[in-house]
C-alpha cells in the first residue's frame, strides 16, 4: 500500500496579536452548537469576538489556530464556505472531501500571502449538526517553518468533533487522507476459538499514521512543564482513532464471551476484563523502537503482538465497546503502562479523580488486580482518561 503524505498550508490574520488569555489543559468548544476541539497543550487564547471567533497562539511551535462560526444559511453548500475563506485569504486550494456524519466536509491545503510573508496550513470547514451552523478551523504557520509545525497544525483540525457519535470515529483530517478501501477478513485466536474479523485495508496504515504524527508532536514537549499533558492526548488521540477501527472485533469478542456464558448475556464486568485481560497476555510482546515505539492497534490485534502500552490501549477500546469504564495508567520512569478497569474485583486499585480502577497488567501472566511489587506505589503513575461525548440533554 503507498505511503501518503500531507502538506499544509494557511494563513490566518490574527500574528501580530499579544497574547491575552491562558488557555486550561482542557477541550474547547460549545455543547449547544455540537463542537468540541481538543487543541494540543500550550495554545493560547489570543482573543475572542462575539462567541464567533477564537484566536489562539501556540508558546512553543509558531503556529496558531482560529475558529471561526457561520449561520447555516450563510452558505448554500460546504463548496460556499470554503470558497469564502479561500477568496479572503487570496489563497492556492488543493481540497480534499470527505463525509462526517453523513455531511459533505472539506480539508483544504492553502499556501497564500499576508503581509509580505508566505504562509501555510489546513482549512477546515463542515456543517454543525442539526444545521446549526458551519464550523471553520484555520490552522497556520510561516512557510518556511510549515513543515516543522505540521504535526501540530494537522492534529489540531483532527481533533475536532462535532456531535455524539464523532467521539466514536477516527478524526476528520485522517478520514480525509485515509478514506474507506473495502474490508478485510482476519482469523482472530480468542479463548481456543479463531474468529473472523473484518478491517478495512486502510486501517492499520491511517491508525499508524495517527501515532506517528502524535508523537512527532509529543518529542515538541519533552522534558517541558506541559510534558504529561501532552502525553494524556497523545494517548487519546490514538484511542479515538481506534474505536470504529476495532468495532467489528469487539462485535465478534462481544458474541465469544456470551456464547461462553451460555447464550444468554454477557458476563459481569470483571468477567469481561479478565476475558480480555487473558487474551492479551498471550501476545507476543514486540516493540518498534523506530519512531513513536507503539504499534498500531489493527495490527496489535491480528499479529497478537505488541508491548505494554498498545495492549493496554487496545483493552480500554474493547472495554469501551461493553461500556466499561477504563483509564490508561503511564509510569514515565519505569517505560511502563498498564489498563486499569472501573469494576468489581479484589486487587490493586488506582484512584484517579475519585474513582478506584482495578489494575489490568496486559504484559505478565497475572490476574486482574495484579501487579509487580515495585511498581505499586501510586506515585509512580499518571492517568489517562478517554473523551466522552456531551450529554444527550446538552
Amino acid at each position: 500500500m503507498k505511503q501518503k503524505k500531507i502538506h499544509y498550508g494557511i494563513a490566518i490574520l490574527f500574528l501580530t496579536f499579544l497574547f491575552v488569555y491562558p488557555l486550561k489543559a482542557e477541550l474547547v468548544g460549545d455543547a449547544q452548537l455540537g463542537y468540541t476541539i481538543d487543541l494540543p497543550e500550550g495554545f493560547r487564547l489570543v482573543t475572542s469576538r462575539a462567541g464567533s471567533r477564537y484566536i489562539y497562539q501556540h508558546t512553543l511551535v509558531p503556529a496558531g489556530v482560529q475558529i471561526a462560526l457561520y449561520p447555516y444559511q450563510q452558505f448554500k453548500t460546504v463548496d460556499a464556505a470554503a470558497d469564502h475563506i479561500v477568496s479572503q485569504l487570496y489563497a492556492q486550494k488543493k481540497a480534499l472531501r470527505v463525509t462526517l456524519q453523513g455531511n459533505p466536509a472539506i480539508a483544504a491545503h492553502l499556501v497564500f500571502t499576508q503581509q509580505n510573508q508566505r504562509q501555510a496550513g489546513w482549512l477546515l470547514v463542515q456543517p454543525l449538526p442539526e444545521q446549526k451552523g458551519w464550523l471553520i478551523v484555520l490552522s497556520t504557520a510561516p512557510e518556511e517553518k510549515a513543515q516543522a509545525a505540521e504535526p501540530l497544525m494537522i492534529s489540531c483540525l483532527d481533533a475536532v468533533f462535532t456531535g455524539r457519535q464523532s467521539f466514536f470515529e477516527p478524526g476528520p483530517m485522517i478520514q480525509a487522507v485515509y478514506p474507506k478501501e473495502g474490508a478485510v477478513k482476519n482469523e482472530v485466536p480468542f479463548q481456543g476459538k479463531k474468529l473472523s474479523v473484518y478491517f478495512d485495508r486502510s486501517d492499520s496504515e491511517a491508525n499508524q499514521a495517527v501515532i506517528d504524527r502524535e508523537f512527532a508532536l509529543l518529542t515538541r514537549y519533552l522534558n517541558s512543564p506541559l510534558q504529561e499533558k501532552a502525553w494524556q492526548r497523545y494517548y487519546r488521540m490514538i484511542y479515538r482513532d481506534s474505536l470504529a477501527r476495532c468495532r467489528h472485533l469487539a462485535l465478534m469478542v462481544e458474541k465469544e464471551l456470551i456464547e461462553v456464558n451460555g447464550g444468554g448475556k454477557l458476563p459481569s464486568a470483571d468477567k469481561v476484563a479478565a476475558a480480555l485481560l487473558e487474551w492479551m497476555q498471550g501476545f507476543t510482546y514486540t516493540r518498534d523502537e523506530n519512531g513513536a515505539d507503539f504499534l498500531n492497534i489493527p495490527a496489535v490485534c491480528t499479529d497478537r503482538s505488541g508491548d505494554c502500552d498498545s495492549r493496554a490501549l487496545l483493552m480500554a477500546v474493547l472495554l469501551n465497546h461493553f461500556n466499561i469504564g477504563s483509564i490508561l495508567m503511564i509510569a514515565p520512569e519505569q517505560k511502563h503502562a498498564v489498563a486499569a478497569v472501573d469494576c468489581e474485583g479484589a486487587g490493586a486499585r488506582f484512584t484517579y479523580k475519585g474513582k478506584r480502577y482495578l489494575i489490568a497488567e496486559t504484559t505478565a501472566p497475572v490476574a486482574l488486580g495484579q501487579i509487580a511489587q515495585d511498581l505499586a506505589d501510586p506515585s509512580l503513575w499518571f492517568g489517562v482518561e478517554w473523551y466522552t461525548p456531551p450529554a444527550l440533554d446538552e
